[in-house]
């Protein structure tokens, strides 16, 4: 099975699971696609080998540091990515970085393709709204365009900070391209004059809201989370450069050669799915907290539940509530078989609830009919070292699968516990939060921020 994840922060709005999951079902390939919240970037390392990671996508913030990365180990590193100075995507080999690219300029590349046929032959005036990394990808794939096909490109690049522009401008200027820097608020003056408008800004500022372009021109968005309401010039949503690059990246992971008439169906097709909400099931209000035993649920899900002003439920208290008696006893007075039975029956209990935290079983994932209850609501794996797990527990361990004689003998069932959930833990969650890396409180303070929008 492929693992795959996204990594950001903030990253729960990332429609790549989606995306993703589509593929590997359409294309016949046993995958799964999650997301990682990160607070630095250089932590991939320690969780790409925790948990057997074979590609990441990353977004903001961390698109330059995964480049600066690569560089320092040595990958193998794709044009696209070498001129952009930015990484999205990265192929792993046994827990480290292989091979990167930047499918946000092959995707462009394409996008810029098909609409420059749209106009007649000559001089082409592109207008780029903004500076960062979005901007960057795109000054890379014109600029590529502009070699290869021998293009005249006259590229302007509006910023509100005129010499972070520059800077940007000078990064990528030759003697056959020789992009311009403008202040922000002259695009009012001068928007007509472009054939195509790229937007890269996470803000379309108010003033241009109004802005009525004209039919020949085109308007690229590169925001599909706050898009632009366009009047009259033709109008390529965020999504278009979402599942553009997702394709790229999707055939970087799997190396298939998908011809071109399929790849054209499945393009649309997932364009169609994720912009069209009226077909989608939207998650219930519930936030599962799953992961093994000492990785927090209950303490973190117990603070989580009071910031969101929601009711936090405890499984496992559940549990021993119903059975009158400590989950130890439940085991060895019946089997784990009845306590699963039991554990299944207090879930399709709760999950009729609505604003409520869940802290899970760690076993929770062990039964089909569960993983169904729960992906229902939102998935949240706390990860924690299995160091961090054991340590938590070495003073009330009264964990049946996990009773030892030595912190030497619970490490080793530790780790063949997680060995045997680890893959279930990663199909399940919509988001992966390591709580290590933080005091108990910023890791619910970031919790709630991922979070609260959803819930």
């Amino acid at each position: 099975m492929k693992k795959c994840f996204v990594v950001g922060k903030p990253v729960y709005h990332s429609k790549s699971p989606q995306i993703f999951g589509e593929l590997f079902e359409k294309c016949g390939i046993e995958g799964t696609y999650s997301r990682l919240n990160l607070n630095e970037f250089d932590e991939i390392f320690h969780i790409a080998s925790q948990v057997g990671i074979d590609f990441a996508n990353i977004t903001a913030p961390f698109k330059n540091r995964a480049f600066q990365l690569c560089t320092e180990k040595g990958c193998n590193i794709l044009h696209e990515a070498l001129l952009s100075e930015a990484v999205n995507s990265i192929f792993f080999e046994n827990g480290q970085m292989s091979i990167c690219t930047n499918t946000d300029v092959s995707a462009l590349l394409s996008i810029f393709g098909s609409v420059f046929e749209g106009f007649a032959k000559g001089e082409l005036s592109i207008a780029i709204l903004g500076a960062g990394g979005a901007a960057r990808a795109a000054l890379s794939a014109l600029k590529i365009l502009s070699e290869r096909k021998n293009l005249n490109l006259v590229v302007s690049i509006f910023n509100r900070t005129y010499q972070k522009a520059q800077s940007l401008c000078e990064k990528f200027t030759t003697s056959q391209f020789q992009p311009q820097a403008e202040s922000l608020e002259m695009f009012v003056y001068k928007y007509k004059s472009f054939d195509t408008v790229v937007n890269c800004l996470t803000e379309y500022p108010n003033a241009f809201k109004n802005l009525e372009f004209e039919e020949r021109q085109v308007f690229i968005d590169a925001n599909y989370k706050s898009p632009v309401n366009v009047k009259i010039a033709k109008y390529l949503p965020g999504e278009v450069w979402l599942v553009k690059q997702a394709l790229d990246s999707f055939l970087f992971l799997t190396k298939k050669d998908i011809k071109e008439c399929i790849l054209n169906s499945l393009y649309y097709s997932l364009l169609e799915k994720i912009t069209d909400n009226r077909n989608s099931t939207p998650k219930r209000k519930i936030i599962y907290l799953v992961g093994m035993p000492g990785s927090g649920k209950s303490t973190i899900g117990r603070l989580l539940a009071r910031e969101l002003g929601f009711t936090f439920i405890d499984t496992d208290e559940l549990i021993q509530e119903r059975a009158k008696m400590s989950i130890s006893d439940i085991f060895s007075t019946y089997s784990e078989d009845y306590f699963r039975t039991v554990e299944t029956s207090i879930l399709k209990d709760v999950s009729k609830l609505e604003n409520c935290v869940i802290a899970t079983g760690g076993g929770i994932v062990l039964k089909n009919e569960n993983v169904n209850l729960i992906k229902q609501g939102h998935v949240v794996w706390l990860l924690s070292s299995i160091d961090e797990c054991a340590r938590r527990l070495d003073d009330k361990n009264d964990r049946p699968l996990l009773r030892s004689d030595s912190r030497e003998d619970l490490l080793q069932k530790f780790f063949s516990l997680f060995s045997t959930r680890v893959d279930l833990y990663f199909r399940v969650a919509d988001l992966i939060f390591p709580v290590d890396r933080s005091e108990i409180y910023q890791v619910v303070d970031e919790l709630k921020k991922e979070l609260s929008f959803y819930v």
